[in-house]
């Protein structure tokens, strides 16, 4: 995207891909996006900032044909924080940025930025006025055991952990410097948001 920088930082990427696209009714990782796919679109944003990234997938068999390196849930049927869990367990650094694959607008600088803000935090993750953004957040490896915790208990949601952990919260005003527009954390559940994403992607590069 243009204006985007990028340098690459001593973390392993997550790409989720496991969602059942339920409203979409087709597996949404695949939808075109541009020359690519979503989860395309995914793997690359990462790679500009990772030196590794993983699919964390319900099945190897729909991505390995990509090229591209997947890993099966390590606890099936767990949702996100489940591939959460398996992107800790297989990372081979401290620090992990866990990226949805329906997320097509999120820029490379900013993921930098959230990296970056890591050192001396187990989680760094955004908020908006609608919530914490969990699928585009940095994760330590400390915080495996707590979220161990919390699937053994089978509460799913991700952010219940997140009061047992240090959290560097990344505010509005700091996001606003990546997205002034407020559509960054766009995600793809239905081809309404589909085609929306497109047209707002096809703004951006005409600018």
């Amino acid at each position: 995207m243009s204006g985007e920088t990028s340098q690459k930082n001593e973390s392993t990427g997550v790409v989720l891909a496991g969602g059942k696209s339920r409203r979409i009714r087709m597996n949404k990782a695949l939808l075109p996006w541009g020359e690519d796919t979503l989860i395309g679109r995914a793997v690359e944003v990462l790679s500009s900032v990772a030196e590794k990234v993983w699919v964390i997938a319900n099945s190897e068999e729909t991505f390995c044909s990509l090229g591209l390196r997947v890993r099966e849930d390590i606890r099936p049927n767990c949702g996100c924080l489940g591939g959460i869990y398996t992107g800790l367990v297989i990372a081979e650094t401290e620090y992990s940025l866990v990226l949805a694959c329906d997320t097509p607008l999120i820029r490379s600088d900013f993921l930098n930025f959230l990296v970056a803000q890591a050192e001396g935090w187990d989680v760094v993750i955004p908020k908006t006025a609608s919530g914490y953004e969990p699928l585009c957040a940095v994760y330590s490896r400390t915080c495996l055991k707590p979220i161990q915790r919390q699937l053994e208990e089978g509460r799913l949601k991700v952010t219940d952990f997140l009061e047992q952990v240090r959290v560097r919260i990344v505010g509005e005003d700091e996001i606003g410097r990546f997205d002034e527009a407020g559509r960054m954390f766009t995600n793809i559940n239905t081809r309404a948001e589909y085609e929306r994403a497109l047209q707002i992607a096809a703004m951006k590069r005409e600018v």
